[in-house]
């Protein structure tokens, strides 16, 4: 896709390693009041509070993860490489922004988790506020195996798939035929004949990649931050004030 299509949404993008902590931080920027909060029983009524439920699976490995669920049970699409591999272009993105052109969108910053790239995101949100965290890449790799490399991956994403299966969905559905409980690891294991000490391997590499290419693209995003530098204070300027419970987080 040449070019962005030109949106007036108010989005607060964090670029964060896998297993950095990009909910948690999700959770600290939607306690400003200009930011909005996702309140539902799978998130919890407010940023500092959790899950009154378990329909969000991925909460069962981290209590910071929320998903982006609006009244009456809508979903904000997701965006970047979360759906780019069910599509063989870029295309997902304008069925995005028609889905969100007929969104009930609230007011307030819609915040999205993502592990791209600052110059990629802001080649597709020009107008976005980008959140760009750095990490420790070993600390972040090993709390990736313990939670999102067991994310399952039989999402269903209502709306956002194309008429057509890809190359990474067509290894997908071959894979929860063998086994229906699927995760992130176990998809990559399989489209690359490799045991779990390669699937290690491979994302120990990739996300100290991933850490150089954040840092050197700082420049593309509005905040560049880390864990050890992180003053939420800072940033009432831009977002207006915080709540003080964003300490229940720190």
């Amino acid at each position: 896709m040449n070019g962005a299509v030109n949106t007036n949404y108010n989005l607060l993008i964090i670029n964060s390693l896998p297993g950095s902590g990009g909910h948690r931080l999700g959770r600290i920027f939607s306690c400003y009041d200009s930011v909005h909060w996702y309140s539902h029983d799978c998130n919890g009524d407010y940023p500092w509070t959790f899950k009154k439920n378990d329909t969000v699976k991925e909460a069962e490995f981290s209590k910071y993860h929320y998903d982006r669920i609006l009244k009456d049970h809508v979903y904000v699409p997701t965006i970047g490489g979360r759906i780019k591999k069910y599509w063989d272009n870029e295309f997902w993105f304008r069925n995005w922004h028609r889905i969100m052109s007929n969104l009930p969108l609230p007011n307030g910053y819609l915040t999205f988790i993502v592990h791209d790239n600052p110059k990629y995101l802001r080649r597709l949100f020009p107008e976005s506020i980008i959140v760009n965290l750095i990490s420790n890449p070993e600390e972040a790799s090993e709390r990736h195996l313990n939670t999102s490399a067991n994310y399952r991956i039989d999402y269903k994403l209502k709306g956002q798939l194309p008429n057509y299966r890809s190359k990474w969905v067509k290894a997908r559905d071959e894979l929860l035929k063998i086994n229906p409980n699927a995760t992130e690891k176990d998809i990559w294991m399989y489209q690359n004949n490799s045991s779990y000490q390669d699937y290690c391997k491979h994302i120990k590499i990739e996300i100290q990649k991933k850490n150089e290419l954040n840092i050197l693209e700082k420049s593309y995003a509005d905040i560049t931050l880390s864990w050890y530098n992180f003053d939420p204070l800072k940033y009432q300027e831009i977002l207006g004030p915080i709540n003080e419970n964003y300490n229940l987080l720190l």
